[in-house]
Formats: C-alpha cells, structure tokens, sequence
C-alpha cells in the first residue's frame, strides 16, 4: 500500500524494521538457531501481540532481530535491505537509527558497526538512488557512560560520511534525562543535530529537559499535549515531534488511535513529522501511518500535505 504523502521517515529503527525474510536469510547465513523457519512462524516473536501492555513488552520484540544482527556482514545486509524496502514503498528520504553499542555481543566494536550500517546504506541506495538515507547514533539509557560518550564520539566522527545525529532511546525512566546532558555536550558544541526520545514513557517534563539539552527534534513527545506552556515553547521554537501513532497506542502511551493527541499538537501550531518507529515490531509502513490519521482523525489532504512538509524540512540529511 502507498500514500501520495508517505515519503520522509525521520524515526525508524534498524532492529525493529527487518522483515521476517532478512531474519531468517541472516540466521542461515550465521547457523543460527530460529524458533521458527518461516515468515509467518517468526511472527509472534518480532512483532507486538494486540494486548502489548507496555514499553517493557515492545521492546521484548527486539531480542531475535538483534541475535543475528552481530557482526559487521549482518549489519551490512540488513541496512541495505531495510533501504530497499523503504524505496519499493516509494519513501524519497529516511532516517534510519539504531545504537551500535547493541552489537558487540560477538566483540564487534561500535565503529565496525557504524561503518557496517553505513555500507549497508550506500549499497540500497545503488538502486534506489532518489532515496536520501542518514544514519542516527543512538545512546542508551541503560548503556554505561563510556559506551554512550563513545557513541557520541563516532557520530561526530561520521558525520561528514553518513551520520546526521544522535538520539538518545531505551526505557526513558531508566535514568533521569539532565544526567545526560554532559554526554550531549560534545554533539551540541559541535553543531551536530541531537533528536532525543522524550514524552513517551515518560511525562511532558522530559520533553522539556530533552529540549533544554539541545534536541532539535523529539522522538515521540507525545506528552507534550498535557502541558500548554511547553506546547507554546515547541511551536515558538519550531521543535518537531516524530510522532509514531500505531507505536504509542502498542506501548501504551496512549490508550487507543483515538485518544492520541496528534491532532490537538497539529492544531496548535506543533510541527510534527508522522513516522513508523518500528515497521515489524509494530506491523505498520508509513502509508499505514498517514492513513490512520485520515480515517482516524479526520486529516485532510491539504492537512497531510503539511505534515509531510514539516517531516521533510525537519530532516537532517543534507
């Protein structure tokens, strides 16, 4: 399925995104041991049941992807087919994030995942060329203070070569956001682009921290709709929120697609960019997203248009 205003993604996670078929094409490859040896058998395994109860359980969805996504040939493939992917649905740019510190079960160092990733990026793109795809470094809240200032370290150092920020994911309550901010530092005085999950298991004050930190973009940000003082800061400062609809109502975020607040944060001036966060963990693609918010909150095409405007000048990809 495609929509005629599904073209940027500017919060889409490598691990989350693999399709079954490049899952069980990596776990052949390695010798690895699945639960399941068809598509429809991996299912249950990568992606949220309908009662997921909470972000604890969503992110459970990840452990098989991330098993086979250990070693530089793995990561190399699954970038550069993920990238195909987004250009067969017609995407013309998309920022794909994951935290190479996640891929050193095997004593794969962050840099060789980096530039793994990166590799992959290029070789999708030889065929889909018209697709511009960044590379987003992501921290850890539960990752120690040298894995997550080394990867702040090698998104300063790639950044000229693929990488177009760091981010900052996990279980947002892990630990309080303002400890960060000197791991941050280094990405901020640099000018280098900072988008930081904030307002999703969390309360609109981590939204605000993570805005005070330097975050040009929040990942999510959803709880931002609670608090009218920090709306009038994001609309005032042009922050844009990566809103992934189908994501929060599986996490619990939100409580259903029609109590999500994206249309009272568009209706105050929020600049939002629609997105996917997890295409196989959450079972969505971004036509999906676009169309729930015309069937469910009555976005018009002018109004969509818009919002696929805000995502493509939010961009961080030259």
């Amino acid at each position: 399925m495609r929509h005629p205003y599904a073209k940027t993604d500017l919060h889409l996670h490598l691990d989350g995104s693999l399709r079954m078929e490049t899952i069980l094409t990596l776990a052949a490859r390695q010798g690895a041991a699945l639960p399941a040896a068809t598509p429809d058998g991996l299912t249950p395994y990568c992606m949220v049941p309908p009662d997921c109860h909470s972000l604890a359980e969503y992110l459970a969805c990840f452990r098989l992807p991330l098993s086979v996504l250990q070693t530089a040939d793995a990561l190399r493939y699954a970038a550069s087919e993920l990238v195909i992917t987004l250009g067969m649905q017609g995407l013309t740019c998309a920022e794909i994030r994951f935290a190479p510190q996640l891929h050193g079960q095997r004593g794969l160092a962050q840099a060789g995942a980096v530039e793994a990733v990166l590799a992959g990026v290029q070789d999708g793109r030889r065929r889909y060329p018209f697709l511009k795809a960044g590379v987003i470094l992501c921290m850890m809240t539960t990752g120690s203070d040298a894995d997550n200032a080394e990867t702040v370290r090698l998104a300063l150092a790639y950044r000229d070569k693929g990488v177009c920020a760091v981010d900052l994911a996990g279980q947002e309550d892990a630990r309080p956001m303002q400890e960060y901010a000197g791991l941050l530092a280094p990405a901020r005085d640099a000018g280098l682009p900072i988008t930081l999950h904030a307002g999703e298991a969390g309360t609109y004050r981590n939204v605000a921290l993570a805005v005070k930190l330097g975050a040009r973009r929040i990942g999510h940000g959803t709880h931002a709709a609670n608090a009218p003082k920090l709306l009038r800061q994001l609309v005032a400062q042009g922050i844009v929120l990566e809103q992934c609809l189908t994501s929060n109502v599986q996490t619990q975020c939100v409580g259903s697609y029609q109590s999500h607040p994206i249309r009272r944060l568009f209706d105050a001036g929020v600049k939002i960019a629609v997105c996917t966060d997890n295409m196989t963990v959450s079972g969505t693609t971004l036509a999906r997203e676009y169309q729930i918010l015309r069937d469910v909150h009555g976005f018009t095409d002018d109004e969509l248009a818009v919002l696929a405007r805000y995502a493509r000048e939010a961009s961080f990809v030259a």
